[in-house]
């Protein structure tokens, strides 16, 4: 046995709702609501570098509040919701390692996001101009609003539009039952 290899079982996960989730496979019907509602409301937004705790699934709820206040279509708004859902499974990398890793990383991803895009009816593909531009608006915003104005700018911040918004900073519970309720909403379209 290879040292790496220690403490796993193949290429799986042991899941918070019991069972495991391959991720080298993935398969819509080993995805639930509730871990990902779980597992995005326990991780931190920006690799936890932030004075104030705020979750992906906070950052999640918020996009689509945003989806919903331009009164955007229910599959825009779903995707809005679930786009970053895969991280629930396969973990958040911050963007700069992320981008180095894209030739190992961006397929598991892509199959990781295609097995919860089927199992929630989820179309990431065409939707993805909005939900893409909405995500990179609320990057913005949480930026000024949890780091404050540092004279930096990100690359490309420049090319979306101002977008001013306050963090809830919800506790990893509260984030879980909203991100639940904003699901069940959709759902029940």
């Amino acid at each position: 046995m290879s040292e790496a290899a220690f403490g796993v079982l193949g290429s799986t996960i042991k899941l918070f709702t019991g069972g495991y989730y391959d991720v080298k496979n993935p398969r819509a019907e080993d995805v639930r609501i509730d871990d990902i509602a779980h597992v995005l409301s326990n991780i931190c937004r920006f690799g936890g570098h932030i004075p104030r705790y705020y979750s992906v699934a906070e950052h999640s709820i918020e996009c689509y509040r945003k989806a919903c206040l331009e009164c955007q279509p229910w599959d825009v708004r779903r995707a809005c919701l679930l786009h970053d859902a895969a991280e629930a499974y396969i973990g958040d990398v911050v963007k700069p390692l992320k981008v180095l890793l894209d030739p190992i990383y961006g397929p598991i991803e892509d199959a990781n996001e295609l097995a919860i895009a089927t199992a929630f009816d989820v179309d990431f593909a065409s939707t993805k101009d909005q939900w893409k531009r909405i995500d990179r608006e609320l990057l913005i915003a949480e930026r000024y609003a949890i780091f404050g104005n540092d004279g930096d700018k990100w690359t490309d911040e420049d090319q979306v539009q101002p977008y001013r918004f306050t963090p809830n900073f919800y506790s990893p519970a509260q984030a879980r039952d909203v991100f639940r309720e904003c699901f069940d909403v959709l759902e029940s379209r």
